[in-house]
């Protein structure tokens, strides 16, 4: 039997290893210790570009060092990244793929851009709902074009494509947590003529918009990287079971959203 391979085998540096073999307290303390030397040393950032690209690229990683990795690199906002964490907008990783979401929120502009580039080349539906779930960050900005902006493409998007259901509904609901007031009639019209008018989440959306007289995003911030830690260590690595010294801890989903 081909044994397990382990992202921490990648891993030259001591004390980015502890990403992967850390817990509790001695974990935050790490993760805080790599941001502050990854700020500090171009060396240490593009090492740990390396090792989430690897991951993502290859599906290799253990327990959770690669979405720590990616908590780090949105943290900084590194705009190196952006490239792979579209990539694992895709992945069937889903507890990765949320902390990608997160990071590209955190980036910020540029990061919205690409989503947005990236969205009109792949139709994969996984990527396209993540994709929306990026783009509602950007009512954590206090940036009114870049909000117009993507308002403008989500607007587009319901009324000139033909998209899955759950796409369309996802787009629905980010226009709707961004406050465009706009999309009323294009949604109320897409769930009558395409859904008899039968369908829950188009329903919430016309009824944010139309309780939302000023049409703006729902409050929202982007949450502290200790708080979005908290949050997922609570059950973050299953117990190995005795006898099976190369089998990976299974991951779990998050019980509670990265952002706030």
């Amino acid at each position: 039997m081909e044994e397990s391979r382990w992202l921490r085998e990648h891993v030259e540096d001591e004390e980015l290893s502890l990403l992967f073999t850390a817990v509790g307290d001695d974990l935050r303390r790490a993760i805080e210790y790599v941001m502050d030397r990854a700020a500090r040393r171009s060396a240490v950032e593009r090492s740990l570009l390396e090792l989430l690209e690897l991951a993502v690229n290859e599906n290799l990683d253990d327990t959770y060092g690669s979405v720590w990795i990616s908590l780090i690199l949105g943290e900084l906002q590194c705009r190196n990244a952006i490239p792979i964490f579209l990539r694992a907008l895709g992945s069937g990783d889903e507890v990765l793929r949320d902390a990608a979401v997160d990071a590209l929120r955190r980036i910020g502009e540029p990061a919205f851009d690409a989503v947005m580039k990236a969205l009109e080349e792949n139709r994969e539906e996984e990527f396209e709902l993540a994709c929306y779930a990026a783009l509602e960050g950007a009512g954590a900005w206090e940036h009114p074009y870049l909000l117009e902006e993507i308002r403008d493409f989500l607007l587009e998007r319901i009324r000139n494509s033909e998209l899955s259901a759950p796409a369309l509904e996802a787009a629905a609901l980010a226009l709707a947590r961004l406050g465009d007031r706009r999309a009323i009639e294009p949604i109320r019209s897409l769930l009558v003529e395409r859904f008899g008018n039968i369908n829950p989440a188009l329903r919430d959306a016309v009824e944010m918009l139309e309780e939302n007289r000023e049409g703006i995003p729902l409050p929202s911030r982007l949450s502290s990287w200790e708080d979005r830690l908290e949050w997922i260590t609570g059950e973050a690595f299953d117990v190995v079971p005795r006898g099976r010294k190369n089998a990976k801890p299974k991951r779990r989903r998050p019980s509670t959203p990265f952002t706030a």
